[in-house]
This record gives C-alpha cells, structure tokens and sequence, in this order.
C-alpha cells in the first residue's frame, strides 16, 4: 500500500559518488526482491515482478513514472534499479546502466526487546523522518526514570488530519509503551458518536509528547514536552514475509551469523520503507523462523 510513496525515500540513501554501475559481467544475473510502478523487461517482454530474475544485459523499459525495484547480486549485493520513463526509446536501457548500489549499514546490537536499553532520547529513537513499524503495534521501552507513566504522566501524540487536530494518549503497561494503530488512528463521529477510521498514509506526521501533571479531577491539563516527530509506516506483516522469503535463502546459503543477518534484514527494511527498532525487528524474525534464537 504505502510502497509507491516510500521508493521516494531509497535514494536520499546512496552516497553521492554511487554512479550506475557499468563494470558488471554481462551474464551477472540479480533476483528482484521488491518492485514499485511497471518496469518490463523488453528483452524477454514480460513485466518484472518479485521472485524474477534478470541478467546485466537485458534491457528493460520503466512504463510508469518513478518506477524502481530492489534486486540482489548473490556476488556484490542489493542495488536498487531506477530510471526515467522511456518515451523515446524503443529497445529500452540496459540493466547495468541503472542499477546503483544500497547504502551499507553499520553493526547493530543485538538484543531483543526484553533486554534492550530503555528508551530515554526519542529524538535519537525515532532517528528518521520515517519510522517503520511491523503490523500495528510499536512497543516502546520507555525510561522511566526520565520519562514517568502513570495516571498523571504519560505519552501522548498529535497531528494534523484535515483541518482538525487530533490528541491521543499511548497506551502503556509498566515501562512499555504501546504505540497502536487502531487507537491512535481512529477518531468519534460528533453527531453519530461511531468509531472513524483515520487513514493514517494521509497523516503527513505525528508528533509525540510527554504530558507530566494531567489531573482530570483538578482540572490539571498538564505540561507537555515535545519529544520526537516522525511518519509511521505501518508494515503488512504479510508483504514483509514476501519479501523475507526471497532473501533467506541467499543469507543462509551465505552462512552469515545471527548478526550478519539481523543486519541484512534491518538494511533491507531501512532502504524500502525508513529505519525501525533493531530489537523488535529481531524477536520477529526469531518468531517468524528467519533467524535462529540467539
């Protein structure tokens, strides 16, 4: 759903000497894990899609306007295949002169959620404008040493739908904060008092406060203290698998290590869709059998 609006991102990603590659093997062949828009592959006529494989030298024709699509080289990694619309020409581009590489990522820690460091700078937390969250629900390990919650302190969000601002409060249990989909993104009908859906793609951003001192019964509003502001992209659990199966095999046959992998897979997520927890991401990865229990 959201993948159209999140191939904007990829790019601001490459560093600015990451030219199209033009000293591949004509025979190199790359396996398409991710596409977004048309691209048809004018060598072989059939329209490029997830599970495909194409080679270095076949030449390809970009049918809709920003089409891209994210491949793997088992021998030099992800890159990423853009380019303009062919208007003019009739033979198309050839792969090697539109493929540029992924950007790398650092080394991550590995630890799972029920071990991770608490979290007391959101700024540095939310470290992107986007923020990817598996299926619906974010939880959040909050500091509360810095950050209290309880009936008078808490986490809240607010943004912009419309013309209306909207407020709402996170739910939490002991030190975890549950950023949620269907409580934050949903609003009452004034006149029919129903539950409204908020398509929260059409959300430009959110902002999330600390509220410290709300007493209802005193009539206390409370002082909020702005904390981070981001766009959540909420990641269907069922396209993320898709797109996880076609790269296990290549990370296991590679026989990388736990972290080798955790890494991967948090750069594959951070270029398609925007940076997101370590920690969650690996205890679903172990839950859904794409890493071994560390």
């Amino acid at each position: 759903m959201v993948l159209a609006i999140l191939f904007s991102f990829l790019l601001s990603w490459f560093s600015l000497d990451n030219a199209p590659i033009n000293n591949t093997n004509p025979e190199e062949e790359y396996h398409v894990i991710v596409t977004s828009g048309k691209i048809v592959n004018a060598t072989s006529g059939k329209l490029i899609a997830r599970g495909m494989k194409i080679r270095s030298n076949d030449r390809i024709k970009f049918a809709s306007p920003g089409a891209k699509a994210i491949v793997l080289s088992t021998k030099r990694g992800r890159f990423v295949l853009s380019g303009k619309k062919n208007s003019s020409s009739e033979l198309g581009t050839f792969v090697s002169e539109v493929l540029s590489p992924l950007k790398t990522n650092s080394k991550l820690s590995t630890r799972g959620l029920a071990t991770a460091e608490e979290v007391t700078d959101f700024s540095n937390y939310f470290v992107s404008d986007t923020f990817a969250i598996i299926g619906n629900s974010l939880p959040i390990k909050v500091g509360l040493s810095m950050w209290p919650m309880d009936d008078n302190n808490f986490l809240t969000v607010r943004y912009k739908y419309g013309k209306r601002y909207i407020n709402k409060k996170i739910a939490f249990k002991g030190n975890i904060a549950y950023f949620e989909r269907d409580k934050i993104f949903t609003r009452k009908n004034r006149q029919t008092k129903e539950t409204v859906v908020i398509d929260d793609t059409e959300v430009e951003f959110v902002e999330l406060y600390h509220l410290r001192g709300f007493d209802r019964s005193k009539g206390e509003k409370g002082s909020p203290e702005l904390l981070s502001a981001f766009k959540p992209i909420f990641l269907d659990e069922d396209e993320l698998r898709n797109s996880f199966n076609e790269l296990k095999p290549f990370y296991d046959q590679d026989g990388l290590s736990h972290e080798d992998k955790l890494e991967e897979y948090f750069a594959f997520v951070r270029d398609v869709y925007g940076y997101t927890d370590t920690n969650v991401l690996e205890d679903w990865l172990v839950a859904n059998n794409y890493l071994s229990k560390g």
